[in-house]
């Protein structure tokens, strides 16, 4: 009767196993998504300052009904070389094949960087995973922190069979580099901003700097102003004398300099300093080619009080010349506005060129004067119908078309009296002009917009 009653009891234990056995296997298998918790969702705990022997730290985790109730750590000595035990507690047996490295971030002397503590073997098999870090010189080891797990090959499982780990987080790289002005223009004392676009948002330390190629010998330093906690970060450079903004790049791919400074994304990781070739895509001088036309230059206004006239110039060995030569003659007025080159057009793209109007210079010898409009009608009808009279000397400068932002009305008035045409920009002297001159100056309004 005993064994009877033992066999029955052993048959319902057996039962109950089965069902339990069952009701395991229908589970779902866990996923890393379902599992494994998210840096950002969990706080770090840990003692404000090391003042005793013994420390500990918890990041704890709030994912609902997560495998994972927390990962903690401490430590009994807190000196170089010591050991410290990190453990990543579950709420049911996990197994561990080969060796996984959990990802941690710590501050080192004054500075977050990415480190691991390898994975302890013997900890398989068990509800924990347990994994080993060894203290450096600088750790603060109050700040320490987990980021992802990262398998190196390895595998983790529970009774359900393989279950993922999240990879290490994404190292962040610069998607592109670009100027934040877009046509310019960039006088000499000017500020150029310099954007770095990141694929995942980055922090900075310190004031990191670009190494540039302003068309000169001699390199060009852009630095840090602006961005951490954004995926753009600026930087500024300061237009010197010689540079050519249109041919701006940064020097080489590795022009990214920190400058005892750091750049590293929210999970401590630091980004990735190498930038695309100088001039390829995604450079800052593919950029620059695309939207910008670069540095203005002066157009220079002489007058001569015995021809009653005056005279414009962009070229600084025409302007040198009359003030050596013919100083008797012409009187350097002022430098009314600015304009680009013909150069600069020349080396333009197809859509900046759109964006362009060319000033024509014609000179009569009769009367010998020079007429200059941006009118194309105009330049073509005297090109075509006053060969005779008016001798093409081209194209002498570019403005911009219409009326842009930071641009500024030059004005054109007409003498019959005395056959030449006069520009300004000089607000006061335009109305002088037409209240008290009226007789002799007829004014014809905007001949066309530059910049100041």
């Amino acid at each position: 009767m005993i064994f009877k009653n033992v066999n029955k009891q052993t048959l319902k234990l057996r039962q109950i196993f089965f069902i339990l056995l069952l009701i395991l296997f229908l589970l779902p298998a866990s996923s890393a998504a379902d599992w494994w918790p998210d840096p950002a969702s969990g706080t770090v705990t840990t003692a404000a300052a090391v003042t005793t022997d013994e420390v500990s730290g918890t990041v704890f985790v709030d994912k609902g009904t997560t495998p994972i109730t927390n990962v903690s750590w401490n430590a009994t000595t807190v000196v170089v070389g010591s050991v410290i035990a990190i453990n990543v507690h579950f709420t049911h047996v996990v197994w561990a094949v080969g060796t996984p490295q959990l990802i941690l971030t710590i501050n080192q002397g004054g500075t977050i960087i990415s480190t691991i503590a390898q994975y302890l073997v013997s900890s398989s098999q068990t509800n924990m995973l347990t994994f080993l870090y060894t203290i450096a010189e600088g750790d603060d080891i109050t700040t320490l922190s987990y980021v992802s797990m990262d398998l190196s090959g390895a595998q983790i499982y529970d009774s359900n069979g393989a279950i993922g780990m999240t990879p290490p987080p994404p190292v962040p790289t610069v998607a592109n580099v670009a100027l934040l002005a877009g046509s310019g223009p960039y006088t000499v004392g000017s500020v150029i901003t310099i954007t770095f676009n990141f694929d995942y948002l980055v922090w900075v330390k310190g004031t990191p700097q670009l190494v540039l190629n302003t068309g000169s010998p001699v390199p060009g330093y852009a630095y840090y102003s602006s961005g951490s906690g954004t995926k753009i970060l600026n930087f500024q450079y300061t237009v010197a004398a010689g540079d050519d903004i249109t041919k701006l790049d940064y020097w080489s791919p590795w022009a990214l300099e920190l400058n005892g400074g750091q750049i590293y994304s929210d999970q401590g990781i630091d980004v990735d300093l190498d930038l695309s070739t100088p001039g390829a895509e995604g450079s800052l001088g593919y950029s620059n080619a695309l939207g910008v036309l670069g540095t203005i230059y002066p157009v220079y206004r002489f007058y001569s009080p015995g021809l009653l006239k005056h005279f414009l110039t962009t070229d600084e060995n025409e302007k040198e010349s009359l003030l050596a030569n013919a100083a008797d003659v012409w009187q350097l007025e002022n430098s009314p506005y600015s304009v680009f080159l013909p150069q600069q057009y020349n080396a333009a793209t197809q859509e900046q060129k759109k964006t362009l109007i060319a000033v024509h210079r014609f000179y009569n010898a009769a009367l010998q004067t020079h007429h200059y409009t941006g009118d194309a009608n105009e330049a073509a009808y005297l090109t075509a119908e006053a060969v005779d009279v008016w001798e093409a000397e081209g194209p002498v400068f570019y403005v911009p078309v219409g009326n842009p932002e930071g641009t500024i009305p030059v004005y054109r008035f007409y003498s019959d009296t005395l056959k030449v045409h006069l520009y300004t920009i000089d607000e006061n002297e335009k109305q002088e002009l037409i209240d008290t001159a009226g007789d002799i100056w007829n004014f014809e309004g905007v001949a066309y917009y530059a910049y100041p």
